[in-house]
């Protein structure tokens, strides 16, 4: 497979109208687009299949201490502690958690590229540097999209997410196949 690109200019308009601004507002850089966005747009690109974008994930240098947000938003906090900032208006929402957290939790990693290795799902493994437009993955991430298949890429965090989330290996690898119209293997 030839190298993957992504470009913010290839998101929905709701990129630049809300999604952008609520995260510039609310938190410093350095700005990570990770994992579901990017995944989705780069299957819409290569196979012509249109997947909606209503989830965005930031990892980012830290979160505002007092968010002014924009109408409609709110902040909650997902399974993991973090903050999903939703807005019910726009069917979307934003997870958006500090980098040095992500990079703790991961084990001594310094860079986005060493904190991609060890995400759970092979599928998720991939960021952009908003600032530097600059597009990261892990290996495992383009063979996943050139095979259509959904595959555990570091089997230790995915145990620990799997236990906050109550769900088997199988029940997470299949839903997130079925969202991209790709099979699994355990």
């Amino acid at each position: 497979m030839e190298p993957l690109h992504f470009s913010l200019k290839d998101l929905p308009p709701a990129w630049e109208e809300h999604i952008w601004p609520l995260v510039r507002d609310t938190t410093s850089p350095p700005y990570y687009l990770v994992g579901g966005a990017i995944t989705r747009t780069l299957i819409n690109q290569i196979y012509g299949t249109i997947l909606p974008i209503t989830n965005y994930d930031f990892a980012v240098g830290s979160l505002s201490t007092e968010p002014q947000l924009q109408n409609g938003w709110v902040i909650r906090v997902n399974s993991f502690g973090n903050w999903k900032v939703v807005s019910d208006e726009l069917n979307i929402h934003v997870d958006v958690w500090p980098f040095a957290d992500w990079k703790r939790s991961r084990g001594a990693v310094e860079t986005l590229e060493e904190a991609l290795a060890a995400v759970p799902i092979d599928v998720q493994a991939v960021g952009y540097d908003v600032l530097t437009e600059k597009l990261s993955y892990h290996p495992a991430f383009a063979l996943a999209l050139q095979e259509r298949c959904v595959r555990t890429l570091c089997h230790d965090e995915h145990a620990y997410r799997l236990g906050i989330l109550k769900l088997t290996r199988e029940q997470d690898l299949k839903y997130r196949a079925e969202r991209f119209g790709f099979k699994y293997e355990l």
